[in-house]
């Protein structure tokens, strides 16, 4: 799921302006932050379990890539991520916008489906779907699809962009 944020996180400020849409630069310019704390509501959905799996938490962003990923509910765990490097040393690529095909639609939101180009993305993704806030362009939530149909969907709440972020919030414990 942490992959799954700095992917987003990554497209969103990559995409480049296209000339017949709009509004890939708005949301790209309503998203791109230095900084950035929220709340955030996750629902898993697997045809495995008998109902979903809802936890709320907390996740702070720091450029280039610093991402503290905190579930509060129902069993509190830390994720700290940084762009550079993931878990055991190895280099995370982040994706970029040729990574993915992107359509877009304006309706009540604006509303970006991205499918991945790149193998390895398509073994983790079927399809990601971003709504933003039409009036703000800012993400409002995320739905990650797999191939076996299962999927996870995000809501942010209370975002803050711009403020600072304790540097202490990275450091692992």
């Amino acid at each position: 799921m942490k992959k799954a944020l700095l992917i987003l996180l990554a497209i969103l400020s990559s995409l480049a302006l296209s000339a017949q849409d709009a509004i890939l630069e708005r949301v790209r310019q309503a998203n791109t932050f230095d900084t950035m704390t929220a709340s955030f509501t996750q629902v898993r959905h697997s045809s495995l379990l008998t109902q979903d799996l809802v936890s709320e938490g907390f996740v702070a962003m720091k450029a280039p890539g610093k991402i503290r990923w905190e579930i509060r509910k129902p069993n509190a765990r830390v994720s700290i991520l940084d762009g550079e490097a993931a878990a055991g040393g190895r280099r995370f690529r982040l994706p970029a916008e040729k990574d993915f095909s992107i359509r877009s639609l304006e309706g009540e939101d604006y509303v970006l489906t991205l499918e991945p180009l790149r193998r390895d993305l398509r073994q983790l993704f079927r399809q990601i779907i971003v709504h933003a806030d039409k009036r703000t362009a800012r993400v409002q939530s995320v739905l990650l699809m797999s191939g076996d149909g299962d999927w996870t969907r995000l809501e942010f709440k209370d975002v803050r962009t711009g403020e600072p972020v304790d540097e202490k919030l990275f450091v692992k414990e």
